[in-house]
């Protein structure tokens, strides 16, 4: 788990001589030898003594010593011998923030409290401000969050007053964190982005890193890993750079959950070792607790359950001492996991009710739906069902509430489940467990397609009418700088592509971070969440046109796949049946990719595989498909790269030789595409061969098009004319898009894969059209045809689906996309999208139309083998 990174008083240090007698007043090791030493030279007692001691217990404090505490008490007794406010003010805040460093937070709320009324009496309001920011830090790690919350904006208010941006930036940092903890991410993001503004005026560095360190825990939440990793990576560089070992230390443990979400393990394991050094070097130990339980968390999820024993009970024991139970609260949800998994089912429950109850006590949302999965967990070990439902159906509602708070644009919310989806699919098994296949089909459909749902659900916010001109150009700026450097990435090699490739992730960054700052500052840029309500089986009658069609939806969980199909009852209302097929996740994924790569080499023995999935997937079945002749597949995880279309029936016959086929996102984003409002009023946008892209047969393509369709409601572009401005101009008039270009995927950045068009007027080498370009159009298509090599190819996220260009047309408005899974034969391509053209002509659906396309190009002897015809499928409505 994500620390919250709430910062204490960063001091500045005061200059001063050496001072014989406040070396020996630091060197008396107790309150008694420091009196007697006071007592015996009273004459010697200065302000300047004061000032040696306090500035020797600031040293100490940032070496992370808890030497630093009695330091600090050295030179309170010092100040109240001096007799004065100030100074004992000054004492009195070091005393507190080290004790706060030693996890003694009522303590150090008592000694704020005798301290700050002489900072007031003082009339120095800069040390007001820290008191007060201190004791929001106090009042945060506590759980006391409005109280801490208050205090921070008091201290904001101060900091301001005396134009004091370093502090200003601290206090914001710390009110995102406590932001995050309490699950309002858009505020969290809003506060960081803002604190790391303030940071950039000023020279040492430990702002920004701060800042930085914040955001990547809020941009992680919100479920966007590629920016926090960005965010992390800085800080620590910048922690590194100051060599302030406590904040490195944070920030690397912070950084492992990232690495991890990213699949990257190698690098969480070694962020987390220097993190548990670090933060043991410096005597962090709540931070180093929280290292561990991050580390033990990493262990469990790679099996690897006698390590992760270890950490959490080393980890838990060392925080037995704090006053702060937040952090505890993630131990005890990890060792509740493993105590369940082993079968300590009494452990196991007790721990994670404990850490529910810490979770209530912060208000920590991310914290209670953990506990609470973790207790369903548990209970579903028991066998307690009803109980396990319980928990989780909390666990869900509370993932819903964060969700609603999270913040961030369309390409943000994709992830926002990755990390999340474990909750809904225990409550799907306990539903089918307790007889409930409605209730458990309602949870599936939750559990899927969710930002894409939103996106099309609120339609396209006109973000240029938020922002500034200068905001706008910058943007244009980023894009552009991005879009050219893919052209220059995919045209070099060797070194040159090293090069390119280090260029094109610079601009990466630096157009996300821009994007990441867009959201922050203008609100109403983001997009609205969790608004579409859950759908019903009554609902799906009016998703299902005829007898005729029959829905299946996939639920692939850790260690089996849960099946539902749908269809018109013998009363004509809609029938739910559920299946289950006992196969492991990482071996499905094995199975079915090994499947598309047989297909796509042209290899002749694929038919021993396909048969062999048809009989797992689709054999039970058997009943609600017989004598179907449309089924709408909604896939899940690796069954998003599954060719339904070419899977062989018992007959001997291929799935698309008997029946049509068309996947669609969930059977939510179908009755949220029944929506108000017609198509754009021209026909068809057809652009094809561009530039220099040599594809005669997407050249002839474009031109049969061209004379299929009506001449005054067609636009067919090739060569020179078929250019990105054209595109983004014209693509919003017209309800059939077609385009015939090359594709390329960018399989770690699927919003970055992009389709080639020719450069426009304006630059000569902005030919790459994104799809996180295409993603910000408003576009009115029923259909957009993608006749390129792997437009269907994308990055399978949890509670997503599939991300790549097909989703970013979906997301950008229209209605069904037809897309290819693998590098498509140019010659039979362009001869199936004619004839597909052809068919809809005839008004026979869609899906209907590109089924007989395929079929007939099946009939073509030198064309039978599926790598001819299985490799594009229709996504969206394919009615």
């Amino acid at each position: 788990m994500l620390v919250a990174g709430i910062t204490g008083l960063v001091g500045v240090m005061w200059l001063s001589a050496q001072i014989p007698l406040a070396d020996r007043l630091l060197a008396a090791g107790t309150p008694q030898g420091v009196e007697e030493i006071l007592n015996a030279a009273p004459g010697e007692v200065t302000h300047d003594v004061f000032t040696a001691c306090r500035n020797a217990a600031q040293a100490t404090l940032e070496r992370g010593s808890p030497a630093a505490l009695k330091q600090f008490q050295t030179a309170l007794a010092v100040a109240e011998r001096v007799n004065s406010p100030a100074d004992v003010a000054a004492a009195l805040l070091g005393v507190g923030i080290s004790q706060s460093r030693q996890n003694q937070n009522i303590a150090s709320l008592t000694t704020f409290d005798k301290g700050y009324p002489l900072a007031v009496q003082a009339g120095d309001q800069a040390l007001q401000a820290h008191y007060l920011r201190a004791r929001g830090v106090a009042y945060s790690t506590l759980g006391r969050f409005a109280e801490g919350l208050a205090e921070n904006a008091r201290s904001l208010a101060l900091y301001r007053e005396i134009k004091d941006n370093r502090g200003a930036s601290f206090v914001l940092s710390n009110t995102c964190a406590a932001h995050r903890v309490m699950g309002d991410l858009r505020r969290a993001a809003a506060e960081c982005e803002e604190a790391y503004q303030l940071s950039k005026g000023l020279t040492d560095g430990v702002a920004a890193g701060v800042g930085l360190g914040n955001l990547g825990p809020v941009a992680a939440e919100q479920g966007n890993f590629a920016a926090a990793r960005e965010y992390l990576e800085e800080s620590i560089r910048l922690h590194q750079e100051k060599g302030d070992l406590r904040l490195l230390g944070t920030s690397l443990l912070n950084i492992g959950p990232v690495y991890k979400g990213l699949g990257e393990y190698e690098k969480a394991f070694a962020a987390y070792e220097r993190a548990v050094a670090l933060t043991a070097q410096v005597n962090d130990f709540s931070g180093r607790s929280m290292a561990l339980f991050n580390r033990a968390a990493l262990y469990t999820s790679l099996h690897r359950y006698d390590e992760a024993l270890k950490d959490l009970r080393e980890g838990l024991a060392q925080r037995e001492k704090f006053d702060s139970k937040y952090q505890t609260g993630y131990g005890l949800v990890n060792i509740s996991r493993l105590e369940s998994y082993l079968g300590d089912t009494d452990g196991g429950c007790r721990d994670a009710e404990q850490a529910l109850e810490i979770g209530r006590q912060y208000q920590s949302g991310h914290l209670t739906w953990a506990a609470l999965n973790a207790r369903g967990v548990c209970e579903m070990k028991r066998k307690n069902i009803a109980k396990a439902r319980e928990m989780l159906e909390g666990a869900v509602a509370q993932i819903e509430s964060v969700r609603g708070l999270a913040g961030g644009g369309d390409q943000t919310g994709q992830s926002f489940m990755t990390d999340k989806i474990e909750p809904y699919h225990n409550l799907l098994r306990v539903q089918l467990e307790l007889g409930q296949p409605e209730q458990a089909f309602a949870t599936a459909e939750r559990a899927r397609a969710r930002q894409l749902v939103d996106a099309v659900r609120r339609g396209k916010t006109q973000t240029v009418l938020s922002m500034t001109a200068e905001e706008q150009r910058e943007e244009k700026r980023l894009g552009d700088a991005l879009a050219r450097l893919d052209g220059r990435v995919a045209a070099s090699s060797g070194a040159a592509k090293t090069e390119a490739l280090a260029a094109w992730d610079k601009a990466k960054r630096d157009f996300e971070a821009f994007r990441a700052h867009l959201y922050a500052v203008h609100p109403e840029l983001e997009a609205r969440r969790g608004e579409a309500p859950p759908l019903t089986i009554a609902e799906t009658a009016d998703l299902l046109p005829d007898a005729g069609t029959v829905a299946i939806e996939f639920a692939v969980l850790n260690n089996s796949i849960r099946i539902f199909t749908v269809e018109h009852g013998a009363d004509g209302k809609p029938s739910l049946k559920t299946h289950t097929v006992e196969w492991d996740r990482d071996a499905l994924g094995k199975d079915v990719l090994a499947f598309r790569e047989q297909l796509a080499n042209r290899d002749l023995e694929y038919r021993t595989a396909a048969a062999a999935l048809y009989r797992k997937l689709l054999g039970p079945a058997a009943a609600e498909l017989r004598g179907k002749s449309t089924i709408v597949v909604v896939p899940d995880g690796v069954l998003w790269n599954l060719p339904f279309q070419a899977l062989v029936r018992p007959d001997g016959a291929h799935l698309l030789e008997r029946q049509t086929v068309f996947y669609a996102p969930s059977l939510t984003f179908l009755r949220q595409d029944r929506r108000s409002g017609g198509p754009a009023g021209r026909e068809l946008l057809a652009m094809g061969n561009p530039g220099a892209a040599n594809l005669p047969n997407a050249a002839r393509e474009v031109q049969t098009l061209a004379k299929l369709y009506d001449a005054g409601g067609a636009l067919a572009l090739t060569g020179a004319a078929a250019t990105k401005d054209a595109w983004l101009r014209d693509a919003p008039n017209y309800r059939l898009l077609h385009l015939a270009t090359h594709g390329v995927l960018n399989p770690a950045n699927p919003m970055y894969s992009w389709l080639a068009l020719a450069p426009g007027a304006k630059d000569a080498s902005d030919d790459a059209l994104e799809a996180r370009e295409i993603v910000a159009m408003n576009l009115h298509a029923d259909l957009a045809v993608l006749s390129a090599c792997d437009t269907g190819r994308g990055l399978v996220m949890a509670g997503e689906g599939l991300v790549g260009m097909s989703w970013a047309f979906l997301a950008a408005g229209t209605r069904t996309t037809v897309v290819s899974q693998w590098k498509v034969e140019s010659a039979s391509t362009t001869d199936m999208m004619l004839a597909f053209h052809r068919n809809l002509k005839q008004e026979m659906g869609r899906a209907r139309s590109l089924q007989r396309a395929m079929v007939a190009t099946m009939r073509t002897p030198e064309r039978r083998h599926p790598y001819y015809w299985a490799g594009f499928v229709m996504i969206g409505n394919g009615y």
